[in-house]
């Protein structure tokens, strides 16, 4: 790697750990800050927190199960909530 791969990756790790302790600085207001954001979050990122919840195996599991009980009419449903997390 090149030193101008090693400067992004910096920046990168930068603008994620600052975004953490902002984030953590916001959510230690109060209880309603910690856990709803203080209803002050942009749709955008309620939008890509929603969809990323069925990247990793509880999602995919979920996914499945639904789709063994409810057939294919189940992916509908999925369907449904990530147009709603969208709008």
């Amino acid at each position: 790697m090149t030193g101008i791969d090693y400067t992004i990756i910096g920046v990168y790790f930068a603008i994620v750990i600052g975004l953490g302790f902002w984030y953590q600085k916001q959510a230690s207001r109060d209880i309603k800050s910690y856990f709803l954001g203080g209803n002050s979050m942009h749709w955008l990122a309620l939008a890509m927190s929603g969809s990323v919840a069925t990247f990793d195996i509880t999602g995919t599991m979920w996914i499945v199960s639904i789709l063994f009980v409810l057939g294919m009419k189940s992916m509908m449903h999925h369907w449904m909530w990530g147009f709603m997390m969208g709008a």
